[in-house]
């Protein structure tokens, strides 16, 4: 019989990290990055209580070692031997600031190493906290069938975790609760949780990845920016509606698309036939749109637009998310991509349901100058130079005034797949406000994609 593996989603509300003694290459949190590399887990949230509270701990460590260390050197025979030289400043060679530094640095690596998701477990809404506050009890206040005293009351903030860990999940079957805490535990108790009270217990229920859908998972793992940029390129062909975002019932073919950067993850891997299987991928855009925004006076005369080109537009942020169909063939225990196929509408629309955020750009200093990059990997990036001026020198008086060069200087990283560039050149400005010439050099951080 065909089966369907399906990645599972993790979240972390329980201190593992301490249980583990913060052993990131062996024991239960090597075991976890394993289960997180070989793709069995498809996705790791961690709450921000539980980052803090290691940060904390890990501060309180490192000024107990730095305290053990000065009193093991602060003894009677040690201050004898205090004329011997260096061997007397030892001591001062622990600094506590950077034990704390150090510790700090690996947990966090730790955390970008597995792709942990930190979730702010406050952030979920009034409504999604209450419906999941009262998924599987009575209203506060109320008696338990057993006569007990209603435990939700005490649940609250757990039930604000259920709830966001809902919206962060979004597209997963199943999520597996890792949570110390029983009186707690009940905020999950919901039909797509199954909770655990420590990581040995998870792992007992996890059964190992294997065959054609490890293959798949890896050729995924391996070609994830790739993918990410094909999908990418059919979403560039899209025609593109942005309505209801420059006044009531206002429609806008005025705007331009100035960046797109897709995060793609393995929903589900099915077997169709001997040989051919099928991934099933979230997908989630990120949406970078310059469009005009007519706010409560409605849109700017042709003259105004003279006087100050950007006003009256806005940058806005929308994100779509969509499933995607990938489907590979493996032959001779090689894998091959055969197709893939965003699962899309034939008109993309951005509108009030995927806007993010918006930024008007109305002050004196938004003009926009923009230099468009193309990664190898196959991401585009458009940058606006303006926003990395460092000097600005006065060229010459002509005609219609001042000609002036700023000199710019931007270093960044593809967001689709890592690959760094620098950007120096210089920008020209002529009249005040116009930006018309560009002498700009793009170096490419030399890797393998």
């Amino acid at each position: 019989m065909l089966e369907k593996f399906r990645p599972l989603v993790v979240v972390l509300v329980a201190n593992v990290f301490d249980g583990a003694d913060y052993s990131y290459q062996s024991g239960d949190l090597g075991a976890l990055k394993q289960h997180v590399d070989n793709g069995v887990i498809g996705k790791l949230i961690v709450g921000d209580a539980v980052v803090k509270a290691c940060k904390q701990h890990l501060k309180e460590s490192a000024d107990l070692l730095a305290e053990n260390f000065r009193k093991l050197f602060d003894t009677h025979p040690w201050r004898l031997a205090e004329g011997i030289g260096k061997l007397s400043d030892v001591p001062s060679m622990i600094d506590r600031g950077k034990i704390e530094e150090g510790m700090l640095k690996n947990f966090e690596q730790y955390l970008t190493d597995v792709h942990a998701e930190i979730v702010d477990m406050d952030g979920a809404t009034l409504e999604e906290t209450f419906a999941h506050h009262f998924n599987a009890a009575d209203f506060v206040g109320k008696k338990s069938k057993s006569g007990e005293d209603d435990r939700k009351k005490s649940e609250l903030s757990a039930a604000k975790a259920s709830a966001k860990t809902d919206r962060s999940s979004n597209g997963y079957d199943e999520i597996f609760i890792v949570s110390g805490d029983e009186d707690r535990s009940g905020a999950f108790g919901h039909y797509k949780t199954k909770i655990f009270h420590s990581l040995k217990e998870l792992f007992d229920k996890l059964a190992p990845l294997s065959g054609g859908p490890m293959q798949v998972m890896k050729y995924f793992k391996d070609m994830q920016a790739e993918l990410n940029s094909d999908i990418e390129d059919v979403l560039w062909t899209k025609p593109v509606t942005v309505e209801g975002l420059t006044g009531e019932g206002e429609e806008s073919d005025d705007f331009e698309i100035l960046n797109m950067v897709v995060h793609s993850a393995v929903r589900s891997i099915e077997q169709r036939s001997e040989k051919e299987f099928v991934a099933s991928l979230g997908v989630r855009a990120e949406i970078e749109v310059e469009c005009p925004d007519f706010g409560d006076d409605g849109p700017i005369s042709e003259l105004e637009k003279e006087d100050e080109p950007y006003r009256g537009y806005s940058i806005e942020h929308h994100e779509i998310s969509f499933l995607t169909e990938m489907v590979c063939e493996i032959k001779d225990r090689q894998i091959k991509r055969r197709s893939i196929k965003p699962l899309l509408p034939r008109r993309l629309v951005l509108d009030e349901k995927s806007l993010v955020d918006r930024c008007a750009l109305k002050a004196a200093d938004a003009s926009r100058f923009y230099e468009h990059l193309a990664c190898k990997c196959g991401h585009y990036i458009t940058i606006n130079l303006i926003d990395h001026r460092e000097e600005i020198g006065v060229m010459a008086e002509r005609g219609m005034g001042l000609e002036s060069v700023h000199h710019v200087t931007c270093e960044d990283r593809c967001p689709n797949c890592g690959r760094g560039f620098k950007i120096r050149g210089d920008i020209y400005e002529y009249p005040s406000g116009i930006f018309n010439y560009k002498g700009i050099n793009t170096v490419w951080e030399e890797r393998k994609i």
